[in-house]
């Protein structure tokens, strides 16, 4: 529905010109014109006319391209135009509107985004904010302009801000412009665009917490080891004063985007009974606005939490986690999201080898967890992707560890196998912490394997002595050096005869 806010005495006019098309008129709702901050909701659906002039609030809901329309002069034939534009009837539009050059210049820019179609460039001889927004977007969001360099990208937005008029246009123009830095990975310089904007006076509710939801949105992306426990509860209790927006004007979309993203801080600060709660309601959320994407990623951050859980000692969460994981499965698969498909491979060849069952059916997990690994070295191979070829080659290695012992061969061996496979990319140099942990999980390995008539293997007690020396050479974690030393003792032990 297009709603037109008008003075009561346009009404007439706009609805006759309205009716000259065939049932245009059910898709209007006309109203009195408000106050400004009476107007919505802001979805990109509302058309206001004052002063003798249309024009139209901005897009916070991105509705379709971030695209700004000129403010033109009034006429019913102009309302209609704009009504048939934001219908997406692009031809019928022009027969109203093409008369108009910097308004027809940013209808066609929309329709090319809209439909991944190729259009010229916007030319810019009017320095505006208006043509200086819709460049830099033409330069970002246009698919045939997305090669362009990400300097002329940025310098393109930043042109568009210093010719902002008011509070609105700086917070629509400088959330694109983070957009486009944080998915470039320049999430700092993106938090230096919207912090001085958030400080701006005359923001009105819609711009003040889509800025909010797009430091959100940035900060979520920087979180990594070690977390900074007050800098995610800063991040959480922004992330609720947006929740309370988009709860107010009943956007479930962005409530259960919200939700999923609260679910994976409290997974990282070990509240997982709260992150629970937050991912289930994400996901019923998400179900129920029909986002099958939306929610199988909601699954899978579900299957991480209880994963993340269940190795925390509490190992009855780990049928729970292979559910939701099977669950995003049935969107994610080889063929649309190979690399998705690779990491939820991952996590169930773990959670296969470690679920809590009857010695009899460990068999059976242990083969479907061989199956999952398989998947996920398919797609993790050692040349296009050798840090996450490593790592699940030494969680493979654990699994062979854990695997009920085999009628034929020696699982411990195996895991010998894939513990060297991973030290061949974990190097020294390279992944220090990383090959101490393999160093110490192929010695307890090797501790296990068996040996030719279970004699004594001078091989194996030199490999295991180099790496024992390796490991406590390298470890600059307490635990892994004082590992190191007890394993350099018992191996001393056993070369003298003593064990």
């Amino acid at each position: 529905m297009i709603g037109i806010y008008a003075s009561t005495e346009l009404h007439t006019d706009i609805l006759n010109a309205v009716n000259e098309h065939d049932r245009l008129y059910e898709l209007i709702q006309l109203y009195p014109l408000p106050s400004e901050d009476e107007i919505g909701p802001p979805d990109g659906h509302t058309i206001c006319i004052s002063d003798a002039m249309i024009w139209m609030p901005e897009d916070w809901w991105q509705a379709g391209p971030p695209v700004c329309i000129p403010p033109i002069p009034y006429s019913p034939g102009h309302v209609v135009g704009l009504v048939l534009f934001k219908l997406h009837n692009f031809e019928e539009a022009a027969r109203h509107l093409s008369h108009l050059p910097e308004c027809w210049d940013a209808v066609q820019l929309y329709a090319y985004i809209l439909n991944g179609i190729t259009g010229k460039a916007l030319s810019v001889a009017d320095k505006n904010y208006t043509a200086l927004h819709n460049h830099a977007v033409c330069l970002h969001y246009a698919s045939e302009m997305q090669s362009l360099p990400l300097e002329q990208q940025i310098n393109a937005y930043n042109d568009a801000l210093s010719a902002a008029i008011h509070p609105g246009q700086l917070a629509f123009t400088s959330i694109h412009l983070a957009t486009l830095l944080t998915d470039s990975g320049m999430c700092q310089y993106a938090l230096d665009v919207l912090s001085p904007i958030l400080e701006t006076e005359g923001l009105d509710t819609h711009a003040l917490h889509h800025l909010k939801w797009m430091r959100c949105i940035t900060r979520l992306q920087m979180i990594g080891i070690p977390y900074n426990i007050e800098s995610l509860e800063a991040l959480k209790s922004e992330m609720w004063e947006v929740l309370g927006y988009f709860e107010k004007w009943n956007r479930i979309a962005e409530q259960g985007l919200l939700l999923t993203e609260a679910a994976h801080i409290a997974n990282i600060s070990e509240s997982f009974a709260e992150g629970l709660g937050y991912i289930n309601n994400a996901i019923q959320l998400l179900h129920q606005e029909e986002l099958p994407h939306l929610e199988a990623n909601a699954q899978l951050k579900k299957g991480i939490l209880l994963y993340t859980w269940a190795q925390k000692g509490q190992p009855q969460f780990f049928r729970a986690a292979k559910d939701a994981l099977q669950a995003a499965l049935q969107i994610f698969t080889r063929d649309t999201a190979p690399h998705v498909f690779a990491d939820i491979h991952h996590y169930l060849g773990i959670i296969y080898s470690e679920i809590p069952d009857e010695v009899q059916k460990k068999s059976v997990w242990a083969g479907v967890s061989v199956s999952s690994f398989n998947e996920a070295l398919n797609f993790y191979n050692k040349v296009d992707y050798p840090y996450q070829f490593a790592q699940i080659c030494h969680h493979f290695g654990n699994a062979f560890a854990k695997y009920p012992a085999a009628a034929l061969g020696d699982n411990f061996e195996k895991a010998l196998n894939w513990y060297r496979e991973a030290l061949d990319i974990r190097t020294a140099q390279s992944y220090p912490l990383e090959r101490c942990l393999t160093l110490s999980n192929y010695l307890a390995a090797a501790w296990q394997a068996g040996n030719p008539g279970d004699g004594w293997n001078e091989e194996r007690w030199q490999d295991m002595w180099e790496k024992t020396q390796e490991l406590k050479t390298l470890a600059s974690d307490e635990s892994l050096a004082s590992e190191a030393i007890e394993w350099e003792n018992l191996m001393i032990k056993l070369k003298v005869g003593s064990i």
